[in-house]
């Protein structure tokens, strides 16, 4: 029996037989869990599934999390090669801490496939995400391992590099029978690995029937060749799900998204799960639109990226399987994932929270400061969930940052706590954690306690450069703007901004030109709320739209033309859930060439919207924030700044003094002139009262 009609086969089996997992799955009860109810920081260990001297038994890898709120590790080979003790030690960790939070690190994008039989049997060659593919010019029989294809262009050798090794694997491919109406007959279909392209002959070698399946006699009928969508992930190589709702169905009716859900499902399932208890998942690279080149996602020879008939179908597969997890999990779990760029997933409402990969981003310390501020801002606000989880995840990994990596981590843990988002551990090279985390000598987890004041944005004290013309929408400024690809209205204290272009993915631009350059630093913020869904098929109105903000006339930082794309543009999010203000930061203005500069407002779609409150202070994104036992102060900035802790805190009368820590950054002394406290450049200071 070949590899198709006995997956055939199996799944109606399984149908048949298998008992429906459980609903809700999640029997914890979050409120109690210490992330929630204790004051801040908190300490949440991230992965180290990988670090051996950890898993020499259990005491040892119980005793490495003595002290964390949240634990956030893979449990699962969909990667790597996991201890299958750690699974056990996590129930026995849980059991006696059952304060902490637990969350399933899960791959959602891709899985490891090549020794799994497992997964080979669960499932078949149609799940998997396709490249664009071509036809046998000659008879394939069982035999036939190499043949003369329509267009040898779609295949090559190069097929997946590990990045770590620097070597690349070949690639996966799928050979299935096509029927003369051009649909698929999956029960002819197998798995080949690619041996050789000749692009001048038109011919391919492969390895037919791997990966468990059976070469196929195919006879006179038309055959389907398409390589397999793939990365390489800690040196295996992983296929991608085909998440979109144009997936083939096994015989059961089953898609690659239904049999993820399952699977996870099962593993939660409260009697026989092997991680049952578990509080939440964080989905890793959980992406809304096709993020390969020439995917091929309805397996009908056209690259379309997901993207048929202008509906983004890999979006809505995305949405579908996530609603279907939430629905079996209920409100007691976390769900939570990669956020904050164009392409990652948007579920607000049905996720807990975002991730941010990185603080400001995965190779980027510092530059792109504003732009996850306004991705958690909107989550926090419009999230609607019983319990909000954002996090980002610590990681100093572009080299010219890594002499700076304890500032860095500092400003970082700064910021995010400023903005009650979670931070990773992140310690020093001898394994110490930043003073910060727990009052450095005196190891007191929690210490700041809980914020007794909002988030003070001190841009908003210094000079509007326009002079609140952006508040009453003044005819003077009216005049000024432009707009691209739409038109622009004044509604009340409003600026109404509706598309006028046929295509309605195209953006519409609202430019402000001449701005005289100003010395220093700007902060451009305004309040957006979308007054249409980020697109007609998603009725859901918290999925948002993005805005992205573009300064023409900043200076040359001196860096590297990748890090440079950091500083500008600047993104942010709005949608029809409410007006949120979203600011844009930009530094050292005055260094740029040219007597003005020219500001870019930059809207995702052809939907309408409007914009309220805009102002541009002259000013750094400087950040403050009160606890009860502390204070926390932010600089983004390229330049000290001074802080005035008495005007900053005027319910506060006692003293404040610097954290007695291991870092010559915290002495323990008392702060002598707290009206002129300064921090130093691209840092922050916790101060203790």
């Amino acid at each position: 029996m070949n590899h198709c009609l006995k997956f055939i086969a199996r799944t109606l089996f399984m149908a048949t037989y298998l008992p429906a997992v459980w609903a809700p799955v999640n029997a914890t009860d979050l409120s109690k869990k210490s992330v929630f109810t204790d004051g801040y920081p908190h300490l949440v260990a991230f992965r180290g599934e990988g670090i051996r001297p950890i898993h020499r038994n259990y005491e040892v890898w119980s005793e490495a999390l003595e002290g964390y709120d949240v634990v956030i590790r893979k449990f699962w080979n969909e990667e790597l090669q996991i201890d299958p003790r750690s699974v056990e030690w996590a129930q026995r960790h849980m059991a006696a801490h059952p304060e902490m939070l637990f969350l399933w690190h899960l791959n959602a994008e891709s899985r490891a496939t090549h020794e799994h039989s497992a997964v080979q049997e669960r499932y078949f060659p149609g799940h998997w995400a396709l490249y664009t593919g071509t036809t046998s010019k000659e008879p394939l029989t069982k035999q036939t391992d190499s043949f003369e294809v329509k267009d040898a262009r779609r295949f090559d050798m190069k097929g997946y590099i590990d990045r770590r090794s620097n070597q690349w694997h070949s690639q996966d491919l799928v050979i299935v029978e096509r029927r003369a109406n051009g649909t698929f007959n999956w029960a002819k279909c197998e798995y080949a690995q690619l041996l050789s392209v000749d692009n001048s002959s038109g011919r391919i070698s492969v390895r037919r029937g791997a990966y468990g399946s059976t070469p196929q006699e195919y006879g006179t009928s038309e055959v389907y060749i398409a390589p397999i969508v793939g990365v390489v992930w800690a040196g295996n190589v992983t296929w991608f799900y085909n998440h979109s709702t144009t997936c083939p169905q096994d015989a059961n009716g089953k898609t690659a998204s239904d049999h993820f859900v399952d699977e996870i499902l099962e593993k939660l399932h409260p009697q026989t799960g092997d991680l049952r208890g578990f509080d939440g998942i964080a989905f890793d690279v959980t992406y809304w639109n096709a993020r390969r080149r020439n995917m091929d996602v309805n397996a009908d020879g056209i690259a379309d990226n997901g993207v048929i008939e202008g509906k983004n179908l890999w979006q809505a597969g995305m949405i579908d399987w996530t609603r279907k997890l939430r629905q079996q999990v209920g409100d007691e779990f976390i769900i939570v994932g990669d956020s904050g760029f164009d392409k990652h997933q948007r579920a607000v409402g049905l996720y807990n929270g975002m991730e941010s990969e990185g603080f400001p981003f995965h190779h980027d310390a510092y530059r792109g400061f504003s732009t996850p501020i306004n991705h958690f801002a909107y989550w926090k606000a419009f999230g609607d969930v019983p319990y909000v989880f954002n996090f980002a995840a610590l990681k100093i990994e572009l080299e010219q940052d890594r002499p700076f990596a304890q500032q860095y981590a500092r400003f970082a843990l700064g910021t995010l706590t400023c903005l009650e988002v979670f931070a990773t551990h992140f310690s020093d090279k001898k394994g110490n954690l930043l003073d910060e985390y727990i009052a450095g000598k005196r190891k007191t987890p929690h210490w700041l306690g809980k914020a007794t004041s909002p988030l003070l944005r001190l841009d908003e004290m210094q000079q509007d450069l326009l002079y609140d013309t952006g508040v009453e929408w003044s005819d003077l400024l009216l005049s000024r703007l432009t707009v691209d690809n739409g038109r622009l209205q004044k509604r009340g204290g409003s600026l109404q901004i509706e598309g006028t272009d046929q295509e309605s993915t195209s953006p519409i631009t609202v430019t402000i030109p001449n701005i005289p350059r100003p010395h220093g630093d700007i902060v451009v913020s305004f309040e957006a709320k979308s007054l249409a869904p980020l697109a007609p098929t998603l009725a859901d109105t918290r999925f948002p739209r993005k805005v992205s903000v573009q300064v023409d006339g900043l200076p040359e930082y001196k860096q590297a033309v990748r890090n440079n794309a950091f500083f500008n543009p600047l993104e942010g999010v709005f949608g029809q859930a409410g007006f949120l203000q979203q600011k844009f930061y930009f530094r050292d203005l005055h260094l740029g060439q040219g007597d003005t500069i020219t500001i870019h407002l930059k809207f995702e779609n052809q939907g309408p919207l409007e914009i309220r409150n805009l102002r541009i202070h002259n000013g750094a994104q400087l950040l403050a924030r009160e606890f009860e036992n502390g204070v926390i102060l932010v600089n983004p900035s390229f330049h000290e700044q001074t802080f005035d802790l008495k005007q900053l805190f005027t319910d506060y009368s006692g003293h404040f003094k610097r954290i007695d820590g291991v870092s010559s950054h915290n002495d323990g002394q008392q702060i002598q002139t707290p009206s002129r406290m300064v921090v130093p450049s691209i840092d922050a200071v916790f101060l203790e009262k």
